[in-house]
């Protein structure tokens, strides 16, 4: 069977897709607690995720964030496009991820895929056998396609339903 030039091309597009991040997404880090990294993390989870839902950060949401890990995804720039946090349960078994964001224009090109991955191997080094969050119903997809299996019922939390969601690594 012969495909004509515009399959090829759809279909090479398609393949590739996933892994356009290496074109915008460069370097994945842990960031430490109060650094400049920090500081610009906690403005991308604020503008993203709380303020188009009429919230912001206050002292008490942010009081454990010190026992939390920080993940970055940076652009070529060396600008944060990507982030998450993780907390770790007290034997190593299990990881908690939590707010989740990636820069709108940034979404859609594989950077939070690899950000996940990234987050993933690094729990697999611990002995983590389990990641578990708590998903926005709009962001649910996202996660099935990683590998997560939702469990419980949906749920309000900040104002918006959730669906608590596993996966076994």
């Amino acid at each position: 069977m012969q495909l004509s030039l515009q399959t090829i091309l759809r279909l090479r597009k398609k393949r590739s897709s996933r892994r356009y991040y290496w074109r915008v997404a460069t370097r994945f880090l842990e960031v430490q607690y109060g650094s400049i990294q920090y500081m610009e993390m906690l403005k991308l989870r604020e503008r993203e995720l709380r303020m188009p839902i009429g919230l912001s950060f206050t002292t008490c949401d942010l009081k454990t964030e010190g026992a939390q890990h920080h993940f970055g995804i940076l652009n070529t720039d060396r600008q944060l496009c990507a982030c998450v946090l993780a907390l770790i349960d007290g034997n190593e078994e299990r990881c908690q991820l939590r707010q989740m964001v990636v820069e709108p224009s940034y979404q859609g090109l594989g950077v939070g895929r690899l950000l996940y991955e990234k987050v993933e191997s690094w729990c697999r080094g611990l002995g983590v056998h389990q990641i578990q969050l708590n998903a926005r119903l709009s962001a649910k997809d996202f996660y099935g396609k990683l590998g997560f299996s939702e469990c419980g019922v949906e749920f309000n939390h900040v104002t918006l339903p959730h669906i608590k969601m596993t996966k076994v690594l």
